[in-house]
Parts: C-alpha cells; structure tokens; sequence
C-alpha cells in the first residue's frame, strides 16, 4: 500500500453480523422474517404517519441469538429490533425500526393489512422465515478510503484483495447487523462514528420495496452506546 498505511487498513476492519435465512418457521419470540409479530404487550403495531393503515411487518431480530456473534459488544443482550415497513416503491419515510424488551406473544394481523393483500406493488404479509446468525468482517468502500488517500491502482487491487479474503474467511451475507455497509450507488457516510445498525438485501419477497439495491439503517457509536434508537436514519440505494 502507498496511500494508506497497511496498520491503519487493518484498524478499519469491523466485525458484522450476517444475517441469513434459516430452515423452517421461526418458534415464538425467535428472530425471523415475515409472518406477524412477536411483541410486547406495551408496543402497539406501528401505523403510517399520515393515516390510521398499519404497516407491514419486515423482521424482528433476537438480541440474545445475535449476541455470540456481536464482537464488540454493541448490541443489548435481551429484547428484540423490529422492522416494520411500507413495501411500496416510493417509500421514503414509511419505515420504523425500533427496539423493544419484556415478554412477547404473536400478535394478530391487523384487519386493513389483510384488506390490502391484493394491492398492486404492495406486499402485506411477507411469508415466515426463520433466521440464522454468524459473524463476519468489513471494510470502508473504496470511496470512503479514497477521500482519506491518494490510492493508486496497486493500492485498490491490494483493498479488493483483502476485501476478498475477509468475505470468503466466514460465510458472508449482504443484510447484516452492524459494520460497514456496503455502498452500491455512492459512499454515505462520514467519518468512522457511524456504523450499520441494520442494512437488507432482498432476503424475501418484498414486491418493489427493495429491486436491485440494498436499504440502510445508521447510527452512530455514541447513540448506540446510550441506546438512542430514534437518532437512527436510512438510506436506499440501487444498482
């Protein structure tokens, strides 16, 4: 390397979970995708902003499955993140994840979501998935290493190179739970502050929601420390 350090490349590495499906449905309280939700009693079903419709549910993610594969420690121990979503192509602010603990029970499908199961691009039940962990390593994109960098061409064969050897060291998957995420329009982020609370790849069928790119949720150490989940944003982009 000429433009960066080789110990400053290293630094960089940030272990992720991979997330990919499992065999079979998921058992009360599991993480999973699709079906209905597993919630607390004190949660309602989150509602768009602008009208009393219910939003479809994406995901939940168990934190005590995910938590032999956190590295660092990040993530809480118990409770659960939920996704739910607009699954409509021009979803722009109709997504809420959030995380929420105590004692859960299968909730039923809301009356209008079912109403809605014939609607054009729109997908109101995702069918149940069960999912399944491991860990895994990145990088920063190019782009992001670029502006830190005056890279020559050995230099980004020599960061493909290990970008290679860090996804075939473990199994990889493109929707993970923190790290790095990985661009697929244009670089994002900012500085190293900000990691990858939840980024998704078109793990089931989601209709138009999610065509040929990936969906981002980001949020940044400090917030994560302190558990400040409403200062997570999103991002979409595709190929």
């Amino acid at each position: 390397l000429e433009g960066l350090e080789e110990r400053a490349l290293v630094r960089l590495v940030q272990p992720a979970i991979g997330v990919a499906v499992g065999e079979g449905k998921a058992t009360a309280g599991a993480s999973k995708l699709g079906g209905v939700p597993d919630l607390p009693k004190s949660v309602k079903w989150p509602k768009y902003e602008d009208n009393d419709d219910h939003l479809p549910f994406i995901l939940q993610l168990n934190c005590a499955e995910m938590a032999p594969f956190d590295v660092e420690g990040l993530l809480p121990k118990d409770g659960h993140f939920y996704l739910f979503s607009d699954t409509s192509a021009e979803d722009e602010e109709g997504s809420k994840l959030f995380y929420a603990k105590g004692a859960v029970a299968p909730r039923a499908l809301p009356d209008d979501l079912g109403q809605r199961a014939n609607v054009d691009a729109f997908v109101a039940t995702i069918e149940e998935k069960s999912l399944r962990f491991f860990t895994q390593y990145t990088l920063p994109s190019s782009e992001w290493l670029s502006v830190r960098g005056e890279l020559s061409d050995e230099d980004d064969d020599a960061i493909r190179a290990l970008r290679e050897a860090l996804e075939n060291s473990t199994e990889s998957s493109s929707t993970q739970v923190l790290g790095w995420p990985s661009p697929v329009q244009g670089e994002f982020l900012g500085g190293e502050e900000s990691l990858t609370l939840l980024q998704l790849d078109a793990l089931g069928e989601f209709g138009n929601w999610i065509v040929d790119g990936l969906r981002y949720w980001i949020i940044d150490r400090e917030s994560l420390g302190k558990k400040r989940w409403d200062e997570t944003w999103s991002e979409y982009q595709y190929t």
